[in-house]
């Protein structure tokens, strides 16, 4: 794991802290940090990166990217970036602490920068500028590797069925379990797999496709029998109440004992938290090994495009917004 950074000495560029506050006042305040899933929120980085290596970078200003989410962030102040994900160079030293207003939010910078052509549909240009700039923890690839071992020699077929509170919102097309299991089915007709690997947020999709197919893994035990919200935003909303206890109890002098309770509690739901960030990122490396993947809306599976830019992928339901890199995946023609 590498060693907390200390923001001050370096040029920083923020995401989920778009007020720019304090590290000690901003862990209170979940409502103001970057919560969506890690992929959704770190494709906004991703797509700063073009821009803030010809604008920094190449002009020797290697900036310090911090990203807070009291989903994925660890304790005590929630950053994302430094544990599972780190950066992959040396932040410059900045002695004066000179910051540039842009960066404050990469939020902003990346709806102000994303038609930038030449990341957009490139996935091999994304994959190089991803690595480029960012690592993962040597334990993801050891798991990665450990489970993919099983598909040697074999021909693999990735499913990435993403339901919960996809098949409520209105910018998505829906596809229940049932209807994505009929294209599955109707794939299967005209194409042999030795294995067909699971990622999912439900187990109920893969308790079905077990009493129809043979040779199902999937990798991580979690998952979510709750159809109202993603995992997550359950996990949000966990830490958001946590945090609100203690808010609640740091105005009682008399409530030291019950603050270090939920502090400790906090803390190990970060750790959590860190397990669902790593099975999330080891999910979508492993549907980047396979021969083909068929998906549903999401940028965990959408992601493995970019992992493994040859990889052959298609989505059977379509969104309504340009969503990068989701809406660059082609939809699945039956006739495959």
């Amino acid at each position: 794991m590498q060693e907390p950074l200390i923001l001050n000495n370096f040029y920083n560029a923020q995401l989920g802290n778009w007020k720019l506050l304090d590290e000690n006042i901003l862990r209170y305040n979940p409502g103001l940090t970057m919560n969506k899933g890690f992929f959704s929120a770190f494709a906004m980085i991703h797509q700063c990166l073009p821009y803030l290596e010809k604008e920094y970078f190449n002009k020797g200003i290697f900036l310090n990217i911090v990203y807070y989410s009291h989903n994925y962030g660890s304790y005590p102040n929630f950053q994302v970036i430094g544990d599972v994900i780190q950066l992959n160079y040396k932040p410059s030293i900045n002695p004066e602490n000179k910051q540039f207003h842009e960066l404050g939010c990469l939020h902003k910078l990346s709806k102000k920068i994303c038609k930038m052509e030449n990341l957009l549909e490139n996935f091999k240009l994304a994959n190089e500028y991803f690595f480029k700039y960012f690592k993962f923890n040597s334990s993801i690839t050891d798991k990665v590797n450990l489970f993919t071992n099983q598909f040697n020699d074999k021909r693999v077929l990735g499913l990435h069925y993403r339901g919960t509170d996809k098949n409520i919102v209105k910018w998505v097309t829906h596809v229940s379990i049932d209807e994505f299991i009929s294209i599955v089915d109707s794939h299967l007709k005209n194409n042999n797999y030795d294995i067909i690997f699971i990622s999912t947020d439900e187990f109920d999709f893969i308790n079905k496709m077990k009493e129809k197919y043979i040779n199902i893994l999937f990798y991580d035990e979690e998952k979510n029998n709750d159809n109202k919200k993603s995992i997550h935003l359950n996990r949000l909303t966990i830490m958001e109440n946590k945090i609100k206890e203690l808010k609640k109890s740091k105005n009682n002098i008399f409530n030291i004992e019950n603050i270090d309770k939920l502090e400790d509690e906090i803390k190990k739901d970060t750790e959590y938290n860190r397990i669902l960030f790593e099975n999330v990122v080891v999910n979508s490396i492993i549907l980047s090994k396979c021969n083909l993947v068929l998906k549903t809306h999401s940028l965990v599976s959408a992601y493995s495009k970019i992992f493994n830019p040859d990889l052959e992928i298609y989505t059977v339901n379509s969104c309504l917004e340009n969503y990068w890199p989701e809406s660059h995946i082609p939809l699945y023609d039956k006739l495959k």
